[in-house]
């Protein structure tokens, strides 16, 4: 019997024991591989799995691989664009009427007309694809007479129209298996980033609610591996849209999902919480980033990184954000409560370019709690928050703006957006729910504006505007690599009213 029971009892400690040193051993390697598994992504819900194919992105050894990679910048590959083939003409001039071009693609080099000659009105590239017959890649077995001829509105449209199929979460899933080879195929590693640029870290929001691959090339677009990025999906988008983002950040470890995701409803406060939630992810973040941009889904930037570096430098830490006290807006301020701080309430755009500091403000600041309970009862609360605080002087906010802003033009430059009332530019696409969705014959116009990024895009509207505006970024990356681009001058930056007459000094009221 003693026997026995201290064959039991060795039997239990050496049980004991062994659970000791397993636990000990997974503690060892959670803290070891912590960094790595912070990059990993989350397995595709249950209700949206696809043949099982893997529950999660990439196993340790690959994350650790492929941060190695980023950070050193290695692979660098060019992204494989939708089409480098633009097969619709811009009239010359940036005329609103254009000509389209019905045709199918040919790979003999005489008969390409390229992203280039749409771009610039390039007659002679125009003209020697006269008679041709290209097609787009993406325009199916159509033979069609490729004469270049005017046509009415609704036939631009209609020829226009390149109805996109959405990726099937199979196709994300296989896509991103392999997180190493999808970073280097795709081309997020594309860009050679300089020693300013290195000095000069920027953070971004993307708030997006569809279309997943418009989502994916604009994030490559401005994707860098020093910058930091914080991406929101709206918690009413379809799973395949939330599941197939997270899987596309999961690869990148500089890039990550906002922590709370939240069901945006227009004209409510709830278009705000996804920019403040990706703000104070953004500060807690360890990279020292200089400025914050706040993007859509559907925008696209008009200026490559180092160009946005070398612009941002001229502001000399100026907010880039609208403002106006007009009585037409005062309609929506109506609330039984003062308002805290006696500030006066402005309307502006949520779509910033702001200071870390002033993000710091907005964050922890105990002014802007109180403004955002105050909003919360006012109509469309997300354009009046970052314009008050940076359009009341007495708050010493980090470079708000001093000067008067009714009746002057501040030479905002944040984005080329066109609503349908008093703006200089046209609408060479069409106007829903009163902003343009720019479209091939808006192209000329874009590429030679001072703005920083292109608002708006529809995914399923002349979709060839957004392929040879990437075409034509990329392009001026490639130069860039090369060393053949030349610096942007930043003198209409620099010399502008926001940069002249922007807040400098300690802030004043915090609490």
């Amino acid at each position: 019997m003693k026997r026995a029971h201290l064959h039991g009892t060795t039997g239990y400690l050496l049980l004991t024991a062994a659970t000791i040193i397993v636990l000990v051993g997974l503690v060892v390697w959670s803290s070891r591989t912590q960094d790595s598994m912070v990059y990993s992504v989350l397995p595709v819900s249950p209700q949206h799995d696809v043949s099982g194919l893997r529950e999660l992105q990439s196993s340790v050894d690959e994350t650790r691989r492929l941060h190695s990679l980023i950070l050193n910048a290695k692979g660098r590959r060019p992204p494989k664009l939708k089409d480098p083939i633009c097969t619709v003409l811009v009239q010359a001039h940036g005329n609103s009427s254009f000509a389209v071009k019905n045709a199918e693609m040919l790979h003999s080099k005489n008969s390409v007309l390229n992203t280039r000659s749409i771009i610039k009105d390039d007659n002679d590239g125009i003209n020697s694809a006269k008679g041709t017959k290209i097609r787009h890649q993406n325009s199916g077995v159509r033979h069609l007479n490729s004469s270049v001829h005017h046509q009415n509105s609704s036939a631009i449209k209609n020829n226009m129209m390149d109805q996109r199929q959405p990726r099937s979460m199979r196709t994300v899933l296989t896509l991103t298996e392999n997180c190493t080879r999808y970073v280097l195929e795709a081309g997020f590693l594309f860009a050679r980033v300089s020693e300013e640029e290195l000095s000069f870290p920027l953070a971004f929001s993307i708030i997006a609610y569809k279309d997943l691959e418009q989502v994916e090339r604009l994030l490559r677009a401005v994707y860098r591996p020093h910058n930091v990025y914080c991406l929101h999906a709206d918690r009413k988008s379809d799973a395949d849209f939330q599941s197939g983002l997270r899987l596309i950040v999961g690869c990148l470890p500089n890039v990550f999902m906002a922590d709370v995701s939240v069901e945006v409803k227009w004209g409510a406060v709830s278009v705000l919480e996804p920019e403040l939630e990706c703000m104070r992810r953004l500060l807690a973040h360890r990279a020292k980033w200089r400025y914050f941009i706040n993007l859509t889904g559907q925008e696209f930037p008009l200026k490559t990184n180092r160009e946005l570096v070398q612009i941002l430098t001229a502001l000399r830490g100026a907010n880039d954000i609208t403002g106006t006290h007009h009585p037409i807006f005062h309609f929506r301020w109506k609330n039984s409560k003062p308002v805290p701080y006696n500030l006066t309430i402005s309307k502006g755009d949520v779509h910033v370019l702001a200071s870390r500091e002033y993000v710091d403000y907005v964050i922890n600041s105990r002014v802007a709690h109180e403004l955002l309970k105050w909003l919360q009862y006012s109509f469309i609360p997300d354009e009046s928050f970052f314009s008050t605080l940076n359009h009341n002087p007495q708050l010493g906010v980090p470079g708000s703006y001093l000067g008067p802003i009714e009746g002057v033009d501040k030479h905002t430059i944040r984005s080329y957006k066109i609503w349908d009332y008093n703006q200089p530019h046209p609408c060479a696409g069409k106007f829903v729910r009163n902003i343009c969705q720019l479209g091939v014959g808006d192209l000329p116009r874009l590429t030679s504006s001072p703005f920083l990024v292109a608002n708006k895009f529809r995914y399923d509207y002349q979709p060839l505007a957004y392929d040879c505006l990437e075409k034509w970024y990329f392009d001026k990356v490639r130069q860039e690599n090369l060393g053949l681009a030349e610096p942007i001058n930043v003198s209409l930056y620099e010399n502008s009213d926001i940069v002249k007459l922007r807040y400098t000094g300690p802030v004043l009221i915090w609490e």
